[in-house]
């Protein structure tokens, strides 16, 4: 995969040379870093370098094109990618959980049909969520909030097959949350 996307970089550069007034070549070049930066969470690497050049590139198509939506999720996306990686390493992640939440809403209200946008989301609050539990603080309420956007990515395309194993995982997290203080998550394990 990573040299997929270190051929994808080379092409948005060349995107970039020929075109450096739209926002196309910087977002698709954020997203080749993302995508590079991900996996790498659950390796315990440190993902630091990457995301800030994500942000940076994500900020050139935000001046370029403050409508550019993609740019906005990638933003989104590079905060949760700090997020987890705080998560990961027991760091208070509230702070680019915020900054998250704020670039995926910005892109909604410019796409409100954008699917990967409330996939996005989800994962922010899902993120957030965990951490809330894992630190005795109540975890439902980002859990749930979680759900309302993977529904709404489901009814934008009821094909999308992320949204649904994402669905499921929050109901577990969200079953897992209840059993722990007793609570019956009988409608919760039939709607996942």
């Amino acid at each position: 995969q990573e040299d997929a996307m270190q051929r994808s970089i080379k092409a948005c550069d060349l995107m970039i040379t020929t075109a450096p007034y739209h926002s196309t070549g910087y977002t698709k070049k954020a997203r080749a870093y993302f995508f590079l930066a991900w996996p790498m969470l659950d390796k315990g690497g440190d993902v630091k370098s990457l995301i800030e050049i994500v942000i940076s590139l994500s900020k050139k198509a935000i001046a370029t094109d403050s409508s550019d939506a993609y740019a906005y999720d990638m933003m989104g996306n590079a905060y949760v990618c700090l997020a987890k990686h705080q998560v990961l390493n027991d760091v208070e992640p509230v702070g680019n959980i915020k900054f998250a939440v704020s670039f995926f809403d910005s892109a909604i209200k410019l796409r409100n049909n954008f699917l990967w946008a409330h996939n996005d989301m989800s994962i922010a609050l899902k993120i957030q969520g965990i951490w809330s539990r894992s630190h005795g603080d109540d975890p439902l309420p980002s859990f749930l909030r979680s759900v309302e956007y993977l529904e709404k990515a489901i009814r934008i395309d009821p094909n999308y097959q992320s949204a649904y194993s994402a669905l499921v995982n929050i109901y577990a997290n969200i079953m897992e949350t209840k059993f722990d203080r007793g609570i019956d998550f009988y409608e919760d394990f039939t709607r996942s």
